[in-house]
């Protein structure tokens, strides 16, 4: 079979796989058709022929168990492969009673090939209509195995946001966020990629990837900084994790192995957890959390305020930050609701001496209100876009501190960007 990261062509005649085989992939058909038989006395029966939009060979992957029948493209068939570590990885999430659900429907399938098996052959096709899904679900698994490849290839870079002091106006750290930098289709948001990876085990993949970067782009962003230290902070680099990373056994050892290689202490990193993915299974959080910052690292809750009633496990877990969502900063100057929900926060913050960074700062007033009201640290456009790491050097180098005067953060930050990208 001919392949690229996209489909697999299999000619006229070709077979996919044997009565026995292990099962170690399934197909979506894209075009053509495929035959399914079983063998049976030395002969071959046929007892399906499918086409576009219907899947092949999953039986044996959902099952863990060998091929039930062989499958032979009865024409030139265009394939999506999906690997059996796509459909575990969905299928160990999937709620107990859907997984039964589905086991039935195999094994009435498996009843019904058996019983067709006698029929007459123009009894043995099976006509499933392609659903309406068929489209989105074939363009997902396209994008899940070019992200399996942009992981191999390490095409997932850190961009970096700076974090500002909003008392004294210095460079107190950057958030990496992850970015897809791609061959042919240039910079991918992570609005187009994280959602298809959070799906599988694709997104500890590029966590990992991503903290390798950053601890080796530590050193030049320190270095920076150490030519600029009456307007820069000794920054510290916070960067998302999620529960898929938590849960990893192995993920505390991979990253103090990290900081070793490089020479770092774990101060210099902030772990951010949005406050819906900590609240999926707090208990399990918690130990994980504990366990971080007793070695040091600092534990950020992102987005606060758009998940689950906040209040409750403020007090229970080792939080050294919160970071208010920019839904409410954005709109806290023309809504007097969200204007309240933010000086709320900040107010709760204070009153449990966590610090606050104020996402999605636009506007001067509005650095203004957050600073008048002890926020600690903004963090938006206003001061720069997410850039690469030869940006965010170039910043800490230039970062002014001239408190309120934003228009010369914003000068400095985009002549920084101009040199770095060219």
């Amino acid at each position: 079979m001919a392949a690229d990261f996209q489909y697999i062509v299999a000619p006229k005649g070709e077979v996919l796989f044997r009565e026995d085989d292990e099962g170690d992939c399934a197909y979506i058909i894209e075009s053509g058709l495929v035959q399914i038989s079983v063998e049976r006395g030395g002969k071959f029966v046929s007892v399906a022929t499918l086409g576009r939009g219907e899947i092949v060979g999953e039986m044996a992957i959902i099952a863990a168990g060998r091929r039930s029948a062989t499958a032979i493209a009865l024409e030139d068939c265009k394939l999506q492969r999906i690997e059996a570590e796509q459909f575990k990885s969905r299928l160990g999430t999937m709620d107990p009673v859907m997984r039964m659900v589905i086991e039935v429907i195999l094994s009435r399938f498996r009843t019904t090939l058996k019983r067709i098996e006698d029929a007459p052959p123009e009894l043995r096709k099976i006509a499933l209509a392609p659903q309406p899904h068929t489209a989105q679900a074939m363009k997902n698994l396209r994008l899940e195995s070019e992200i399996t490849i942009a992981v191999k290839n390490e095409q997932f870079v850190p961009y970096y946001q700076p974090i500002v002091d909003l008392q004294t106006g210095k460079l107190a750290g950057f958030e990496a966020l992850t970015r897809w930098v791609h061959p042919e289709r240039g910079v991918i948001s992570p609005d187009d990629f994280i959602p298809i990876a959070e799906q599988s085990n694709l997104i500890t993949q590029i966590t990992t990837l991503c903290l390798k970067n950053v601890c080796a782009d530590m050193h030049e962003l320190r270095k920076a900084c150490l030519h600029n230290v009456e307007h820069v902070d000794p920054v510290f680099v916070g960067i998302n994790v999620t529960p898929r990373d938590l849960d990893r056994t192995s993920f505390l050892a991979d990253l103090k192995t990290m900081l070793v290689e490089h020479g770092l202490s774990t101060d210099m990193l902030k772990l951010e957890l949005t406050e819906s993915s900590v609240m999926t299974n707090l208990e399990r959080a918690g130990a994980v959390l504990r366990k971080l910052r007793q070695l040091g690292f600092g534990v950020a809750i992102d987005d606060f305020g758009t998940g689950y009633s906040s209040m409750s496990y403020l007090t229970h877990l080792p939080i050294s930050t919160l970071k208010i969502d920019r839904c409410f900063v954005e709109l806290m100057e023309d809504s007097s609701r969200n204007r309240k929900i933010v000086l709320t926060i900040l107010r709760l913050a204070d009153e449990l001496n966590i610090p606050v960074v104020a996402e999605g700062v636009s506007t001067r007033s509005a650095e203004a209100l957050l600073a008048d009201h002890a926020c600690a640290y903004g963090q938006g456009y206003l001061y720069s876009e997410p850039v690469p790491l030869e940006a965010a050097v170039e910043m800490a180098r230039e970062w002014p501190n001239v408190p309120g005067q934003t228009e010369q953060k914003t000068a400095a930050t985009l002549a920084a960007i101009a040199r770095a990208t060219g």
